[in-house]
């Protein structure tokens, strides 16, 4: 019966598409603000994201460069420890390849992780970075040496961007 008088009278159907359109764009609203709120919720109560601990030992797992997948037996014995805003990078039973040290931002989405490397061919030039951490596996993906901050936790073919894949080394338990 609707569709019957939306095709006798034109102007019905403008209105109903307005309609449906305010309708649309206040469900739009209604989840952006629902979405910010339960964030906020997430966080410590000051609508803030709750502060993630990245300190630790960390055994590499992944990475990729330029959308070039690298074997993940190359990341064998490669650790990275974070303790105090400073982290650096080694191979077991060899020299630390690099260190520096970073910043953690977690009022973003993705998270920023930013490093200052020393020690390498960028030494001490920013890198903006994303990371997020699930359970005990970090994923954070790099960009070049004053390029922009990474927006999702992959790269492609001359982005200049790296994305590694950690997980927690678990403390050893002491044998009595």
């Amino acid at each position: 019966i609707l569709f019957a008088q939306l095709n006798r009278n034109p102007r019905s159907q403008v209105e109903v598409s307005m309609t449906f359109n305010q309708v649309y764009l206040k469900s739009a609203f209604g989840l952006l603000l629902l979405s910010v709120l339960l964030s906020m919720a997430a966080g410590c109560g000051n609508g803030q994201p709750k502060p993630v601990d990245l300190s630790g030992d960390w055994d590499l797992l992944h990475t990729e460069a330029d959308g070039v997948v690298y074997p993940d037996e190359q990341a064998h014995g490669v650790h990275l420890n974070m303790q105090d805003s400073v982290f650096s990078v080694y191979r077991v039973r060899s020299d630390e390849l690099y260190h520096g040290r970073y910043v953690v931002q977690d009022a973003f989405y993705p998270r920023h992780l930013d490093i200052w490397v020393d020690g390498y061919q960028d030494h001490g030039l920013k890198r903006n970075g994303i990371y997020r951490l699930k359970g005990d596996t970090l994923e954070a993906c790099f960009a070049a040496p004053g390029a922009y901050r990474p927006a999702y936790f992959q790269t492609r073919k001359g982005d200049k961007q790296v994305l590694t894949v950690w997980i927690r080394r678990q403390p050893t338990q002491k044998q009595d």
